[in-house]
Order: structure tokens, then C-alpha cells, then sequence
């Protein structure tokens, strides 16, 4: 029985510990989409972008608008967010930095939504 003990605790040092390492490395981005008013835009799509046009994360916003984006290289990116009923937001120059949560709101403003009509 001990030496089970021993092995499971081994075994989950040895999963857990890269990843451990890994936060120290990587950054995190969390935030609120929200419109001029305050309120909070539920699904919204952030994603955050390199300059050479890469997507190394994004991230559904909660029913309150919240997200959070894990495992981010520290470096400088644009965030943006865009939902149904609403212009698409840009945040540039967010510095994400190893190790730390780089926190942000995202205030976009409401656009019109044009249907066609089926025929």
C-alpha cells in the first residue's frame, strides 16, 4: 500500500510540475467585455493577435461578459472582441508579462444587425 501511495504521489509531481513551470513563463490575459453603458456583452469572441497576424489565443466570454486567455508568451499583442449586435473592439499595445494576469476591459458599442429577407 505504501509503495502505491509513493507512486501516485510521484506520478502526479511529475505531471503537475510542468505545468507549474510553465506559468512562470507564460502570462495570462483576463477581462470584461462591455458596452458604453457598462453592461456587460455575453459571448463575446477575444481572441489575441501578433503582429504578423497569428491568433495565439482566444476565448468565449460568460453570460457576464468575463474571459480569461492562458499560457500567453509575454510580448505586446492586440485584443479584440466581437459579438452579435455589436462594432468588433480593438485594444492595442497590451503587454503581457511572464508569470503575472494582465487584466483588461473591452468596451465596444452596439451596431445595427441588417437581415435579408428570404424568398
Amino acid at each position: 500500500m505504501k509503495r502505491v501511495a509513493t507512486a501516485l504521489l510521484m506520478l502526479s509531481i511529475w505531471i503537475v510540475a510542468p505545468l507549474a513551470a510553465q506559468t512562470d513563463e507564460t502570462g495570462i490575459l483576463e477581462g470584461r467585455v462591455e458596452d458604453e453603458s457598462g453592461n456587460s456583452v455575453a459571448i463575446a469572441d477575444v481572441r489575441i493577435a501578433q503582429a504578423d497576424g497569428s491568433y495565439p489565443g482566444r476565448a468565449i466570454a460568460d453570460e457576464d461578459g468575463y474571459f480569461r486567455i492562458g499560457f500567453i508568451k509575454p510580448g505586446v499583442y492586440d485584443i479584440t472582441a466581437s459579438a452579435l449586435g455589436y462594432r468588433t473592439a480593438v485594444l492595442s499595445q497590451v503587454r503581457i508579462r511572464a508569470a503575472q494576469v494582465t487584466r483588461v476591459t473591452v468596451v465596444t458599442e452596439p451596431a445595427p444587425v441588417e437581415l435579408e429577407a428570404l424568398t
